[in-house]
């Protein structure tokens, strides 16, 4: 789907995928709903919906997920609410949120992250209360 435009409403990742894979929604536009992903989801990996927009909302990244690859969400700013990381991530790539400025509230990197790669979150503003770090 990369590079689509003119998708109209949220977007929901089935419960049956277990992978995002790499570009696989780069730069698809029009969205103006929810991005929806569900549990079983273990693996967003690289630059899987960078650059996309008209997403608004939450983004809730399932329990489910282990790992988020580089760039995942990169330039992504429609989002305007939370952002909640999944309890069973291992791995926030490089720039997996690099200039999503969109996001509310706070941050919380839950115990089970490993690793925080090299500008995960460069460029983020508008969270507006505490972050707390494994």
């Amino acid at each position: 789907f990369k590079n689509c435009a003119g998708f109209v409403g949220s977007l929901t990742i089935p419960a049956s995928v277990i992978e995002v894979c790499y570009e696989a929604f780069q730069e698809c536009s029009g969205f103006d709903g929810t991005l929806n992903l569900t549990e079983g989801l273990k693996y967003i990996y690289e630059s899987a919906f960078e650059k996309c927009s008209g997403f608004i909302g939450s983004l809730n990244i399932p329990d489910s997920v282990i790992e988020i690859g580089d760039n995942a969400f990169s330039f992504c700013s429609d989002f305007n609410e939370n952002l909640k990381l999944s309890k069973s991530l291992k791995l926030i790539s490089d720039n997996a949120f690099q200039n999503d400025f969109g996001f509310s509230g706070g941050l919380y990197i839950p115990d089970t992250v490993e690793e925080i790669g090299a500008s995960a979150f460069w460029g983020c503003y508008g969270f507006n209360s505490e972050l707390k770090l494994p």
